[in-house]
């Protein structure tokens, strides 16, 4: 620890974790384990193309009860839900070989980035009051 600032990193030349790892982590630390449960996909990625929507991130608990055509809720950081329906799934595991998984899924609507970007969590939707 530094003496002048207390609160500095000791090694300042150490890289910060990615925005990604940051956003994860903080998300991860609020989530009860109701949600942790509800959870499909935490986002980290969006790709957009003029006929659907397409969002890779790490695969959640409910990702295995996941279906397509599902409608599933998409939670914002900033707490701002929306519903969309699951087009295709798919599973990819190039290079990963211990858990967190990643995944994608496909929605077959083009969903705005106030709707979908990282750090967005698609979860199952449990009833109609959701």
């Amino acid at each position: 620890m530094n003496p002048e600032t207390p609160n500095a990193p000791t090694n300042p030349a150490m890289p910060s974790p990615s925005c990604s790892d940051g956003i994860r982590r903080v998300a991860e630390q609020t989530a009860t384990n109701h949600e942790k449960q509800q959870e499909i996909l935490r986002v980290q990625d969006v790709f957009q193309f003029p006929d659907r929507t397409v969002a890779t991130g790490i695969r959640g608990e409910a990702w295995d009860s996941a279906k397509v055509g599902a409608d599933v809720k998409l939670k914002s950081l900033g707490g701002q839900t929306t519903k969309a329906t699951i087009r295709e799934l798919e599973v990819f595991r190039r290079g990963v070989l211990t858990p967190p998984f990643p995944g994608a899924i496909s929605f077959g609507e083009i969903l705005t980035t106030d709707k979908l970007s990282p750090g967005t969590v698609i979860a199952k939707i449990e009833n109609d009051h959701d």
